[in-house]
């Protein structure tokens, strides 16, 4: 699984479960930014899964703006599950043939 394709299944992953900010996961199953590209990228062969969500997470980064880590972001930027599905979104559109 290349990082396009992690990004857009970590956003359907949230749209479907739900999101959440400050943990990875919560007790009914919703899960942060992080949460869904580490469940996701978990399902894939770990290899191959592991430097392709490493890419996502600097593409995020670079599109947050943010210097720091992506949990940040999900916790005291994003406003909504939505802020987020677009994010992985416009990442994976991004990445589509970089990886």
């Amino acid at each position: 699984m290349n990082a396009s394709e992690i990004a857009f299944k970590a956003a359907d992953y949230i749209a479907k479960h739900g999101w959440c900010q400050g943990k990875l996961q919560d007790s009914e199953g919703k899960v942060c930014l992080e949460g869904a590209i580490m469940i996701v990228a978990g399902i894939a062969e770990i290899q191959s899964s592991e430097q392709a969500a490493s890419t996502l997470i600097r593409e995020l980064i670079s599109t947050t703006g943010s210097r720091g880590p992506l949990h940040y972001w999900n916790d005291h930027v994003a406003e909504s599950a939505e802020d987020v599905i677009l994010l992985l979104k416009q990442a994976g559109h991004e990445l589509e043939g970089k990886t």
